[in-house]
């Protein structure tokens, strides 16, 4: 070979050897993020329960999970569901704290279980991040759709809960301030009966309707000269489009396409005192002294819900709280299980069970346990405000 020909030679190989040298690992790392509209889609049809758990992966899951573009992919794909909210006071204190259920992350053998061999239903109330929530009380939070509202009592405020950002926003306030309230929904109106305290006349009974499709109170509020005794410390149900108001020794109900107040008979008031009370399908359900009764409104008489020999025994002074989701009833109380102990200092129990219920014969109704489970461990005093679910 001529010293050309090696001098060309060695000239091509020089040439070749930055493309077989290995490519820098800048180049091979792929590149991971996901477009929000396919991440949108994949989230909208996974259910409500994980949400919890999928806004812990990053900021940006968070947003995404709180954004109106994701609540409007699952309502287009129909996979709108029931979720549950609670809302606990802790002593001291004047601002409630909110939790929602969820499903754990694993599913595993726990030692709260409520038999040896059964298995952890996976459920647990997880803490919704809401910055500085308003006072509230039992009769003044109500569900419609993906929002709760919360009234006020001895004020005339409105904050509106929007589940699907965890964000409060103000409502257009009552038009006086309410001594005692109680509010109930009727065909996704809300019913606000209570009394005030006019200047040298005592105390006056009042009902307004707030519609939570226009945003906008009705311009009269409704007489309430028909009803005998004052509407303090009362409380209220909506069955059959009909809201009803246990006041004193009575029980009227307003029908809103007569627009007349009717004296109810029967003793629908008896198991309404403890807040321990819902209506799920037109069916008004109680608990107490430790027993889950329904109010038959054909004959005006309470009856015992059959069934529920698996639910745990607990005391009969414990508060329960009642809900209906999605058609099933959630079953929430707080404290232990009577064969339980404490490892010292405070700490309280909360638990869980989803009833279905369904009607055997038209003076028989029957509960069946889906599930029931300890879901929240506090440890300091706490109050059981009110269980509420949304549509999302």
């Amino acid at each position: 070979m001529s010293s050309l020909e090696e001098r060309k030679s060695t000239t091509t190989e020089k040439k070749k050897e930055p493309s077989q040298l290995p490519i820098p690992e800048k180049q091979l790392t792929p590149n991971l993020s996901l477009p929000d509209d396919f991440l949108v889609s994949c989230f909208a049809r996974v259910s409500r329960l994980y949400y919890p758990t999928l806004s812990l992966v990053s900021k940006h899951f968070r947003s995404l999970l709180a954004s109106p573009e994701l609540y409007k992919a699952r309502s287009l794909l129909g996979h709108t569901e029931s979720c549950l909210y609670v809302c606990l006071k802790f002593h001291p204190g004047l601002y409630p704290r909110w939790y929602t259920l969820c499903r754990k992350p694993n599913k595993t053998l726990t030692n709260d279980d409520i038999s040896e061999k059964a298995k952890s239903s996976g459920y647990v109330l997880a803490p919704v991040q809401i910055p500085r929530s308003p006072p509230a009380c039992f009769s003044g939070l109500v569900a419609v759709g993906s929002n709760i509202y919360n009234i006020e009592e001895r004020s005339s405020w409105i904050s509106i809960l929007e589940c699907t950002s965890h964000t409060w926003r103000e409502a257009p306030n009552l038009r006086e301030k309410l001594t005692s309230l109680s509010a109930s929904v009727v065909d996704q109106k809300i019913y606000v009966a209570g009394s005030n305290r006019k200047f040298g006349c005592g105390l006056k009974n009042s009902l307004e309707v707030f519609d939570t499709r226009t945003q906008t109170w009705d311009l009269d509020p409704i007489p309430c000269s028909e009803t005998k005794y004052e509407f303090v410390n009362h409380r209220s149900a909506c069955i059959d489009g009909k809201f009803y108001v246990n006041a004193g020794a009575e029980t009227v109900a307003y029908d809103s396409k007569e627009g007349r107040w009717d004296l109810e008979g029967g003793d629908m008031n008896d198991h309404m005192q403890l807040d321990s009370y819902c209506e799920i399908d037109n069916v008004l359900y109680s608990v107490s002294f430790g027993e889950l009764r329904w109010y038959d409104n054909q004959v005006k008489e309470w009856r015992y819900v059959m069934g529920l020999l698996d639910l745990p025994e607990f005391h009969r002074n414990v508060h329960v709280r009642l809900a209906d989701h999605g058609g099933n009833m959630a079953f929430m109380w707080g404290g232990d299980l009577f064969d339980s102990r404490l490892s010292g200092g405070y700490e309280k129990k909360i638990w869980c069970a989803e009833i279905a219920l369904k009607r055997r014969l038209s003076s028989e109704i029957l509960g069946i346990i889906e599930w029931c489970d300890h879901v929240l461990t506090v440890h300091q005093p706490y109050g059981l405000v009110k269980v509420l679910a949304v549509t999302v």
